[in-house]
């Protein structure tokens, strides 16, 4: 079997749209990447609530001197 990766813009319409429908084809399966622990471990914080609000980059700045 052979892999084939596929790199395109997110935003593109027409590239969405054909990537799309090459996939309900059923004729490949995809296969997704496992986050590494950073991104895994912001995830779950973010899960369970435990996140900034912050209106404005003045405020965030605010929020990171606590």
């Amino acid at each position: 079997m052979a892999t084939i990766v596929l790199n395109y813009d997110g935003r593109n319409r027409i590239a969405g749209a054909m990537l799309r429908d090459l996939l309900q084809t059923g004729l490949f399966n995809t296969e997704s990447k496992i986050p590494n622990s950073a991104t895994a471990k912001a995830i779950d914080e973010a899960r369970a609530g435990k996140v900034i609000h912050c209106g404005s980059f003045e405020n965030y700045k605010k929020e990171m001197e606590k």
